[in-house]
């Protein structure tokens, strides 16, 4: 594993870990592993064995897969929102479209 690859990966679970309201600390206890230890995997210091990686992945309520989308971030991000989004109606559907269109064109 490069260390370019886990850098990209601790990008990317740093930006998955804010996206969900978490600090370090919170993850980690969650995950049942240091802070420390989850700061030097997010910043690509360290590998990350399997087991951390399941473990990470429980906790932050998602498939592993989502932790390898590093290319086009935009696409990515579209695709929490999309995830996010499945179960809510149309009213909130539209409330949503209101808001980004706000922001889009503020």
């Amino acid at each position: 594993m490069s260390h370019d690859f886990r850098a990209q990966l601790g990008h990317r679970l740093r930006e998955l870990r804010k996206l969900k309201g978490l600090n370090q600390a919170d993850l980690a206890a969650r995950m049942g592993v240091s802070r420390a230890a989850l700061s030097l995997i997010e910043k690509g210091s360290t590998f990350i064995s399997g087991r951390t990686l399941d473990s990470l992945c429980r906790s932050l309520d998602m498939p592993p897969h989502r932790l390898f989308e590093f290319e086009g971030g935009l696409p990515t991000l579209t695709e929490e929102v999309m995830d996010m989004m499945q179960g809510c109606g149309e009213y909130k559907r539209r409330l949503v479209r209101d808001l980004v269109e706000r922001i889009i064109h503020d």
